[in-house]
């Protein structure tokens, strides 16, 4: 319950409007993770020095930033399929035709390249949008997992062999 709670109210009003936002500093999106990781380390009772990796991969939850860049593709799928004359999609081809470097176009070009998308904009565009966040989240997925592989990580090296998602043994009535 706790868990739906979170992804369900607390997320989306700390999200509203991210599909928009660039630029996002490494200080706000920590800012927002401490948020998610203080409520993590509560809603389980676990001491505040848990690391958010070992708690956002045992419960299953993604990291702030990949909700974000979620998100920021699904809105970019909409984008890609809005008439000619609205003004967003109007933004978004001078952007692109420009090739601002700190701009909407560019943040979802490199969010879909770190994320191994390799899709042209009239493929993304043909698909359904539950298709398009399917391959979205499969492919954050992969990202997480490989994460998890990296030997940078090695406090966690106790949970390599294991994948990204909500493990068994957490489910009970408080969650």
């Amino acid at each position: 319950v706790g868990l739906k709670i979170i992804n369900m109210i607390l997320i989306p009003k700390l999200l509203y409007g991210c599909e928009t936002w660039t630029g996002m500093s490494k200080r706000q999106l920590c800012k927002l993770e401490k948020i998610q990781k203080d409520v993590l380390t509560k809603l389980f009772a676990l001491p505040r020095t848990t690391p958010l990796f070992g708690l956002l991969f045992e419960s299953g939850m993604l990291p702030i930033e990949y909700k974000i860049k979620i998100r920021k593709l699904v809105y970019w799928h909409k984008i890609l399929n809005f008439d000619e004359t609205r003004l967003v999609k109007t933004i978004y081809n001078e952007q692109k035709r420009m090739g601002l470097k700190d701009c909407w176009y560019s943040e979802i070009c490199n969010i879909s390249s770190e994320l191994s998308i390799h899709l042209s904009e009239i493929e993304i565009s043909n698909l359904k949008e539950k298709e398009w966040l399917e391959i979205i989240n499969e492919k954050v997925i992969e990202k997480m997992n490989s994460v998890n592989k990296s030997e940078q990580r090695t406090k966690l090296r106790l949970i390599k062999k294991s994948s990204f998602g909500f493990k068994d043994y957490l489910k009970d009535n408080k969650l």
